[in-house]
Parts: C-alpha cells; structure tokens; sequence
C-alpha cells in the first residue's frame, strides 16, 4: 500500500483517538481537522488498506458500528451496551484464551477475535447498579 498525505491523516487521526476505539465517523471528524477537504470515502477506504495491512484491528460490535484499533496485536474487547465505548481486554488473559482454544480443539490459530458485550462501570454507576471492584 503505498504512503499519502490522506492515509497518514487517517492514521494520526485514529492514533489521536485510541483509547475510546473510534468508528469511522469519529476517525472522520478528527482527521478534518488536520485535513478539511477530506472525505469519509476516503477515511474508510484508508482504514480499510490499514486493517488488509495488518497495521490496524478492526472491532465488529454487534448492533453498532464497527471500530478500530490501531493496537493489531491480538487481544480482546468488551463493550457497554449503554454508550457504546469499547475497552480492551489484559492481554495476559487473551494469551492464556487462545492456549485453551488450541488445546481442546486442537487448531492452531491465526487469528481470534472475542468482543463481549455488557455494561461498563459507569453506566451501572449512573443507574445505582452494582460492579465488581477487581
């Protein structure tokens, strides 16, 4: 894939935005700051070629837009069912998944991507639910 001014618009923009695993749209929005002529045609096709690159992870949540994550080392998610945001799951814990998986069905992986879905601590917060303090 070859090197642009829009590709790298794209990839600071969602770099700008990595912790809250940015759809699209939010890459757009970011990335015309930098660059107001650009077009969200354009941001998708350019995290498009990111995520065929190996260089960025694409997160598909049920019932939502899809998100990106410009971490492309595998590990997993989870996201609130209430306002959307995405978090990522320890690493330690993906490694140790993806063991189990291989062992009892004897598969060697290449690729495995778990997202889960709940309720995050401060939407059960605002609700006076209860969490868990691990």
């Amino acid at each position: 894939m070859r090197n642009s001014k829009q590709k790298f618009v794209v990839a600071k923009a969602l770099m700008e935005l990595y912790t809250e695993h940015p759809t699209a749209a939010e890459v757009y929005r970011q990335a015309r700051k930098m660059n107001p002529g650009i077009s969200l045609g354009t941001v998708y096709r350019n995290l498009n070629n990111l995520v065929a690159a190996g260089e960025v992870k694409k997160i598909t949540v049920p019932d939502a837009a899809d998100r990106y994550d410009p971490q492309p080392e595998e590990h997993h998610h989870v996201a609130c069912l209430s306002c959307g945001r995405v978090f990522d799951i320890d690493i330690s814990f993906t490694k140790r998944l993806n063991r189990k998986i291989e062992l009892e069905t004897c598969v060697k992986l290449t690729n495995l991507q778990l997202i889960g879905t709940g309720y995050c601590q401060y939407c059960i917060k605002n609700k006076k639910g209860e969490i868990c303090q691990n």
